[in-house]
């Protein structure tokens, strides 16, 4: 496991080591420097793991972890991920504390762990639906090209398809900038001079 410092793993019998030291009292140098602790090396040991795996994914397309994540639940899973980094935190900590704080029996850890998910899911769904996707199509709205890469499904999309507007005046549609609509539909574009009618106008 990445997260040596979990104090369920510990509890469980698993390998770890302490986060950060315990009190003042250990925030001495001659102790940060004599002991292990887990801020020192466990996110660089993790985002080096991490950095391997997006290499393989990439070239390694029929790895089986490759296909596993490629799934429909996932593929949303991933897409959702940082509405759940943002807002976990609020319902871990409200229920850590219901039950017993980080020194709560490993039978209750180990009880309250499912409850810990389900409630972090249970506040970022909303967020998500409500609040994010709509940003995220907004955003599709400002658009300076044609195409754009849509966040909420991870691809390529024609901007004036998705029915915003996009910058410079672009009408929805797919209409061009500057005012002109499609087809001209009768009317000049800039710069440019009506035919006269009736008479032929005199040569040159």
């Amino acid at each position: 496991m990445l997260n040596l410092s979990s104090g369920l793993v510990h509890k469980l019998g698993g390998p770890w080591v302490p986060y950060l030291p315990d009190g003042p009292s250990e925030f001495s140098r001659p102790q940060m420097m004599h002991t292990l602790y887990w801020f020192r090396f466990g996110h660089t040991i993790g985002a080096l793991a991490f950095a391997f795996i997006m290499i393989a994914l990439v070239h390694c397309s029929h790895w089986w972890l490759s296909r596993l994540w490629s799934l429909r639940p996932f593929q949303w899973l991933g897409r959702m991920s940082y509405t759940l980094y943002v807002w976990h935190a609020l319902p871990y900590l409200l229920l850590i504390g219901v039950f017993g704080g980080e020194s709560a029996p490993l039978s209750t850890q180990i009880i309250r762990l499912p409850i810990l998910v389900g409630s972090a899911f249970l506040v970022s769904l909303p967020v998500y639906y409500l609040v994010e996707l709509r940003v995220l199509r907004m955003k599709l709205r400002f658009s300076a090209e044609k195409e754009a890469l849509d966040l909420r499904t991870g691809t390529m999309v024609n901007v004036a398809a998705v029915g915003g507007t996009a910058s410079g005046g672009t009408a929805s549609g797919g209409t061009a900038s500057g005012g002109a609509a499609a087809g001209n539909d009768g009317v000049d574009a800039p710069g440019e001079a009506s035919a006269p009618d009736g008479p032929d106008a005199p040569d040159a």
